[in-house]
């Protein structure tokens, strides 16, 4: 079996669910950074910690559900320029709406941002199930 530069990301993918996350975002992938924003729920409000990361170009960035399921990762595609919302588009896999993630109802499930194409800029997020009670985050590429 070979491997191509294509299966590398999708392979630190599956290293990060089975070793867990936290050994990776320490450590880099090629060069580039693996970062975790964790999706939960603190007392009684809902939120993504942390609400906002910058990041490099190239960076992994995953959203993992810890509490309060369900969750996902919606983009808020108001500000951002064509070229973005068109490469951002392409990356998203399993939608349940347009630039929104797959649902994740499990403890430990994952949303995967890959940042390696996407335009410079800022990418506006929010959680579709909690929308009204403000879970939202900023990823900015830098």
């Amino acid at each position: 079996m070979t491997i191509t530069s294509r299966a590398v990301p999708a392979l630190a993918i599956v290293l990060s669910a089975s070793l867990g996350a936290r050994s990776l975002t320490r450590g880099q992938r090629g060069g580039s950074r693996i970062h975790e924003i964790h999706m939960e729920m603190s007392g009684n409000s809902y939120r993504f910690a942390p609400a906002a990361m910058a990041v490099t170009r190239g960076d992994t960035v995953l959203f993992v559900v810890t509490s309060g399921e369900p969750h996902d990762v919606a983009f808020d595609t108001s500000t951002m320029t064509a070229t973005m919302k068109r490469t951002l588009n392409g990356k998203i896999h399993d939608p349940i709406a347009p630039f929104a993630g797959p649902l994740l109802v499990h403890r430990g499930d994952r949303f995967v941002m890959d940042t390696r194409d996407l335009p410079l800029g800022e990418y506006p997020f929010y959680c579709l199930p909690h929308f009204v009670l403000q879970m939202k985050g900023v990823v900015t590429i830098k």
